[in-house]
């Protein structure tokens, strides 16, 4: 039995055996490692960073009728008449017809002021024309009744019936009609 304890007793001279673990790698190569992947790492990054660079062209715009151009020259355009232009009235403009440049005929409309006030001018002065030939109209009509005044003034005054103070009037007023016909009509 003592053969049979003594077989049980564990060695302590041999090595544990570890079941189920990789053996150890030694710790240069994990630095290794790690000094592999950051370097790969810092790479792609300023890989992705960096510029792209391109090769600028000039692009220019090509028209179907510059396919039958011969010859191509450059220099100035000058106009050989200048007009300037323009208007009566002052006021805001509402609408141009033209650009530089256009041709224009003449007596052609190329714009249009905003001409409220021009036109309330207008019917001003219409008005201000009716008031001159109703004073005009008044005016006659004072002169013929003078007129007829001073012609019965006249007769009256050589009979004796009136006054030579009266018939001094009617001549006054007579000449005073003839004078108004004379500023409404001016």
């Amino acid at each position: 039995m003592k053969d049979d304890l003594a077989a049980l007793k564990i060695d302590r001279t041999q090595k544990p055996r570890q079941f189920g673990r990789r053996p150890r790698l030694p710790r240069w190569w994990i630095v290794l490692l790690i000094v592999a992947i950051a370097a790969i790492g810092g790479w792609m990054f300023f890989d992705a960073n960096k510029a792209i660079e391109i090769e600028a062209a000039p692009v220019t715009m090509f028209y179907p009728s510059q396919a039958a151009t011969v010859l191509n020259a450059t220099g100035f355009v000058v106009a050989q008449r200048k007009a300037a232009v323009a208007s009566k009235a002052t006021g805001r403009l509402i609408w141009l017809g033209v650009v530089e440049g256009s041709v224009v005929k003449q007596g052609e409309v190329i714009a249009q002021l905003e001409n409220a006030d021009v036109g309330a001018t207008l019917e001003q002065t219409r008005a201000n024309v009716k008031l001159a030939e109703a004073n005009l109209e008044q005016a006659r009509a004072e002169f013929k009744d003078a007129q007829s005044a001073l012609a019965r003034s006249r007769s009256l005054v050589k009979d004796g019936a009136i006054s030579r103070a009266e018939h001094d009037t009617a001549e006054a007023r007579f000449a005073k009609a003839k004078a108004a016909i004379s500023s409404a009509q001016a």
